[in-house]
């Protein structure tokens, strides 16, 4: 018997120890991210078509694209194909990227720290940070990172002060959807135009 409670005991601590040391690389992760992602915003020469089409670039290496667009579609992702999926998948990136275009310079001056992660139950880890703004207005950032079938960190969601942007905006899609009596065809034609105007603007 104090064989047995012994074993466990030591599973336990090896799995607390794994545990820890994931939650360090999750934040070098997210750190390493938000590093690369200044970087560019902070080039005073570059342009913010530029800057969009370089944010979009990170972007779609470091989310998970499948998960997210499954779980953007809501219970439409069973109307959707694999090459819809992967369609609407990119387009959301461009979307969100372009939505947001307009304020990546304020983005350039900020203070971003990293406070702590912590493991979630379905093997995610939720990295929290803080973001100041130059008018010391502050707002919190936490980001759901997981490892893929690759062993690489990847995003999953954003929450901004305990709200997640992907369950907001998967309301906002899904609503769209129904409008179209569940096309998802017509839906990405009408999200495709949205994303075409709004890099006109940029333009």
């Amino acid at each position: 018997m104090k064989k047995y409670f012994a074993s466990i005991i030591i599973i336990l601590s090896f799995y607390s120890y794994v545990s820890a040391d994931e939650s360090k690389n999750a934040m070098k992760y997210i750190e390493g991210l938000s590093n690369t992602a200044f970087d560019f915003l902070k080039q005073e020469n570059s342009t913010l078509e530029n800057r969009a089409k370089s944010l979009k670039t990170l972007v779609e290496n470091q989310v998970d694209l499948e998960y997210v667009g499954k779980y953007l579609l809501g219970k439409y992702q069973r109307r959707a194909t694999p090459e819809q999926i992967d369609e609407f998948s990119h387009l959301f990136i461009d979307y969100m990227v372009l939505s947001y275009s307009n304020q990546l310079k304020q983005f350039a001056g900020v203070d971003f720290k990293i406070l702590k992660a912590t493991e979630t139950n379905n093997g995610a880890y939720l990295v929290n940070s803080k973001i100041t703004q130059s008018n010391k207005d502050s707002f919190d950032i936490q980001w759901m990172v997981k490892k893929n079938a690759s062993r690489q960190w990847q995003i999953i969601d954003i929450l901004v002060n305990g709200l997640s942007m992907i369950a907001t905006q998967r309301d906002e899609f899904v609503s769209v959807i129904r409008r179209q009596k569940g096309n998802i065809g017509k839906f990405i034609k009408l999200l495709s135009k949205q994303v075409e105007k709004a890099s006109k603007k940029l333009q």
